[in-house]
């Protein structure tokens, strides 16, 4: 009998140590990694709207202003790490914002446009790579 004790005891040990190791090291990680999919989700979303903005250049909905074309990339700016990567999009929101207010066949309609879609090339680099390096 005193044998079928001491192993009662030694399950009810085994796991209570086995739960403290479940509560302090397996469920921070359970929830940093429930966090990071989440946020992977999110910018994969938010990432896609703005790409498919970027490259129409706000062209594929003429029923949407300007500014709520750009929302889409407001959510990006959102999720987005790289304070480089931040400044770009800003400064892009502004140009394009300056664009859509241009004279047509403007010379500096043409300059801003070609500075507006070499910085949306380069965004949407900057987010493929921020998605994949987040894999």
């Amino acid at each position: 009998m005193g044998n079928f004790i001491q192993l009662i005891a030694a399950f009810g040990v085994g796991g209570l140590i086995v739960k403290l190791i479940d509560i302090f090291i397996l469920q921070p990680y359970l929830v940093k990694k429930e966090i990071n999919n989440w946020l992977r989700e999110k910018k994969l979303e938010a990432y896609s709207l703005a790409v498919e903005d970027l490259s129409a250049m706000g062209f594929k909905n003429n029923e949407e202003s300007p500014f709520e074309i750009l929302g889409n990339l407001s959510q990006t700016l959102l999720l987005v790490e790289d304070l480089e990567l931040q400044k770009l999009i800003e400064s892009h929101m502004f140009d394009r914002a300056e664009l859509h207010d241009c004279e047509p066949d403007s010379i500096n309609q043409n300059e801003l446009f070609s500075k507006v879609n070499s910085d949306a090339r380069k965004i949407i680099l900057a987010l493929k790579t921020d998605l994949r390096r987040g894999a």
